[in-house]
């Protein structure tokens, strides 16, 4: 399935074939595509999966403009939004996730 936002899109690759199970279900992956340039970071906050609104956690830099964030504990109905720096929110809605789902986009900072 693929949904475009007014400032983001969704990967045509949503769903996750990992096996690799939490508590409650099958794991879940966040793959951001941003270069935010050196010495920059991409968090996240947010709902569930061991995320909270109060403070960002850091994404995992796999390449150059590639961050990966895999939530832990209970990774069902997670909310989330990414940030540069854990200061600059992204625009848009806050994104949705399942046991199970993956995402993969592009986001959008003003």
């Amino acid at each position: 399935m693929i949904l475009t936002k007014d400032l983001f899109k969704r990967s045509s690759k949503e769903t996750s074939t990992d096996s690799t199970s939490n508590k409650r279900g099958t794991a879940c992956k966040i793959t951001i595509r941003y270069d935010v340039g050196f010495p920059n970071s991409i968090t996240i906050r947010g709902k569930g999966g061991g995320l909270s609104w109060d403070k960002g956690m850091n994404l995992k830099n796999v390449s150059r403009d590639t961050w990966v964030f895999e939530p832990k504990g209970d990774a069902n109905n997670i909310e989330f939004k990414v940030l540069i720096n854990d200061q600059l929110y992204e625009t848009g809605y806050n994104h949705t996730l399942k046991n199970g789902d993956s995402i993969e986009y592009t986001p959008a900072f003003y």
